[in-house]
């Protein structure tokens, strides 16, 4: 069964924050985290509430539940409302690349707030990692085909090699 704890901790994840960063939102130190993911200690309302500043869903923490209302839709800029929205056109093998680009620059920091990587990405969903897989491969053995006529020497009319 997951606890408090367990979607404290994936709330952190999501949001991408370390033990420590998400210790220091709510004005705690790294222990208390510690304590609070393994169930050793719950959150109190004050922790939370500034948790809820970083981006983290208090309601699903607390509950297990993810409540989808007019003002969570107030929570994301039109930037954020226009990626979700191409994001959900995508095929689940475009929604595998999109995760898969996204936690390469997580991974590497290349583009993270911090400049730091991120330790810890989601691995993507088995069926989307599938989808894109058997997709790249098609992808990629067509690349290596156009790449190998490219690099055949070209002929002339005649049948002989042009310099």
């Amino acid at each position: 069964m997951e606890t408090v704890g367990d979607r404290l901790r994936e709330e952190r994840t999501r949001i991408g924050l370390s033990q420590d960063d998400l210790a220091a939102v709510g004005g705690l130190r790294k222990q208390a985290q510690l304590n609070y993911e393994s169930g050793t200690r719950s959150p109190d309302a004050s922790y939370l509430l500034a948790l809820e500043s970083a981006g983290v869903d208090i309601v699903y923490v607390l509950t297990g539940r993810r409540v989808v209302t007019d003002s969570a839709a107030v929570i994301l800029d039109e930037d954020e409302r226009e990626i979700l929205r191409k994001y959900r056109k995508l095929s689940e093998a475009g929604k595998g690349a999109v995760e898969a680009l996204m936690n390469g620059y997580l991974f590497a920091g290349v583009y993270t707030k911090s400049g730091k990587p991120t330790k810890s990405v989601r691995a993507l969903a088995q069926d989307r990692a599938a989808a894109m897989n058997s997709e790249t491969a098609a992808h990629t053995r067509r690349a290596l085909g156009e790449q190998a006529l490219r690099r055949s020497p070209a002929k002339s009319r005649t049948g002989k090699q042009k310099p």
